[in-house]
């Protein structure tokens, strides 16, 4: 996260907010077309997870055979897809200055097939993670977060063409990364090199349908983000973007925390609904729902706090729109991570059709009321405003969809994740504000001391508060072997 953080900070120097501005719109009109990414390895992941759940280890080839061949086609007609896009994209429709056009061209070009790496990628990622071999999914995180440092480190010596330079760079770290998966994968999992051509017609079908409405969903949340980017550029042009931009940044690398979490819990979920456990399926997602917020919290408090001071250390020069734009999307994220487990669940046990109809089309509403809002005279941030209430709706529409039709208790979630959550929320706020307002240092110092009070404090209310008894109990049992 700070390696990642820092390079962002190397970036926006080197390239300006202008030509930071267009790397970010291009990459969000480029997201909108390749947010199966996210999509699709949950996709393989959840079939892989619940057949090693029912024991069907021969089911495992056909599924990681078929992924590749969907995947491939995706990436293909995505391509032709991106090659149209292109055509409309630069004919006067982005918002971008005229001497700045022929970049753009080039930044997004480098970005389509960044995305046709990514995804044909997929699949590797996918079985990575469900069987669980999270170790070598953080090493290349680390190591491609290494090599993108090193690419901005790079521009300080570039003048001219800096802005291409970076996205070709980008690109080939991309490469990089996917291949050191390729290889793990053909070395690691004998039962997924082609002894034998095994792709299932039937399984393709069942795959496709699935990763078809799991994708619509994923669309509606790229859609989201980025449709607010580009009603963000129409009405007030590339340096909001480079704000934007920059929240988007600090949130991508904070949620990276629970997310991770998360990734490492999916697997467990998924497979306790294959082996038939839906109780146990159940109560792991309300703890994934419960310590995915905790933890994102535990890093977002202190942000948010202090966030002016955070972001002049970070970024030397300060822009009066960043730091409400950097609290509103956390607070965004935190409110979606109320839910996260139960989107795991609904997943685990299939069925996504109405689902995902009916969450994926509250969040797709988000880009066109605040389009409304901003046509209207809002401000900039007023974008983020209404993106919060209605992931809030979405938020009580998943735990009403469970409920009914999986078997969710309202009862269980509101005392084994809502209840600890508010509490430590309101305790844990009001304590480190009064603490905040007491302490008269400044600078990298003044974070560091806030953190570290805001660290303490959370942990005891999070063990007080946040556990049950058998994770209290596990919490003691960990601390024994240490002692030993």
């Amino acid at each position: 996260m700070f390696v990642g953080l820092y390079s962002v900070r190397l970036v926006l120097n080197a390239l300006g907010e202008e030509d930071y501005g267009i790397f970010n719109l291009i990459g969000g009109v480029i997201a909108m077309f390749t947010f199966l990414n996210g999509a699709m390895i949950v996709s393989t992941q959840r079939y892989l997870s619940y057949y090693i759940g029912k024991k069907e280890l021969n089911k495992l080839s056909s599924v990681f055979q078929s992924s590749l061949v969907i995947n491939f086609l995706i990436s293909i007609i995505m391509l032709v897809i991106m090659q149209v896009a292109f055509i409309f994209l630069f004919d006067g429709f982005l918002n971008i200055e005229v001497d700045r056009i022929g970049s753009a061209k080039i930044v997004y070009q480098t970005t389509v097939f960044s995305a046709f790496f990514i995804v044909n990628a997929i699949t590797f990622d996918a079985a990575i993670i469900a069987h669980e071999d999270i170790h070598v999914d953080a090493i290349v995180g680390i190591l491609e977060a290494l090599l993108k440092l090193g690419v901005a480190i790079s521009l300080l010596w570039i003048t001219d063409y800096s802005l291409e330079i970076y996205s070709g760079l980008l690109l080939l770290t991309i490469i990089i990364s996917r291949l050191i998966k390729v290889f793990f994968c053909y070395y690691k999992y004998p039962e997924y090199k082609f002894k034998k051509y095994d792709v299932s017609r039937s399984l393709v079908i069942e795959m496709l349908s699935f990763a078809g409405w799991n994708t619509f969903g994923a669309a509606c949340g790229i859609f989201r983000q980025h449709g607010l980017a580009i009603i963000l550029n129409l009405f007030y042009g590339t340096v909001i973007n480079a704000s934007f931009g920059i929240s988007n940044q600090i949130n991508g690398q904070v949620k990276g925390f629970s997310e991770n979490m998360l990734k490492a819990l999916r697997p467990q979920i998924i497979s306790s609904e294959g082996e038939g456990n839906r109780v146990r399926m159940l109560d792991l997602s309300l703890k994934a729902c419960k310590y995915s917020f905790l933890l994102l919290f535990f890093i977002i408090l202190p942000i948010v706090l202090e966030m002016e001071t955070i972001l002049t250390l970070w970024l030397g020069t300060l822009s009066k729109s960043v730091v409400i734009f950097c609290k509103l999307t956390l607070l965004l994220s935190l409110v979606n991570t109320l839910t996260v487990g139960l989107q795991t669940a609904q997943q685990s046990i299939g069925n996504i059709k109405l689902y995902q109809s009916i969450i994926g089309g509250v969040i797709l509403t988000t880009p066109i009321f605040g389009y409304l809002v901003l046509k209207s005279g809002g401000s900039p941030q007023s974008v983020l405003y209404v993106a919060i209430l209605i992931e809030f709706l979405a938020c009580c529409l998943r735990i009403l969809y469970l409920n009914k039709f999986s078997g969710l208790s309202l009862v269980d979630y509101l005392y084994k994740v809502l209840l600890p959550i508010i509490f430590i929320v309101l305790i844990g706020s009001s304590i480190n504000i009064y603490i905040n307002g007491v302490i008269h240092l400044t600078g990298f110092i003044r974070v560091l001391l806030v953190s570290v009070i805001s660290s303490i404090s959370l942990i005891i209310l999070v063990y007080f508060i946040g556990m049950d008894v058998r994770e209290k109990s596990y919490i003691h049992s960990l601390i024994s072997r240490i002692k030993i």
